[in-house]
């Protein structure tokens, strides 16, 4: 009985992946793509946002210097 439930539970799968990948395949792309563009925004976002932590730190270097 539960080899037979398996069994059929493996080919419903099956089946099931198949008309998913096919429906799919235009969606993942789409995510695909938007995930690029999330990971791509958020490291230029990183590096502004170390470019500005660089220039703050530069300039409190600079008046640091001056005071001395």
């Amino acid at each position: 009985m539960f080899f037979t439930v398996t069994m059929f539970l493996k080919l419903r799968f099956s089946f099931t992946a198949k008309i998913v990948k096919k429906l799919n395949i235009r969606l993942m792309k789409k995510q695909i793509l938007s995930l690029m563009l999330l990971c791509t925004s958020i490291s230029v976002y990183a590096q502004r946002r170390k470019i500005k932590m660089n220039k703050s730190h530069i300039k409190l270097k600079k008046g640091k210097e001056k005071v001395k």
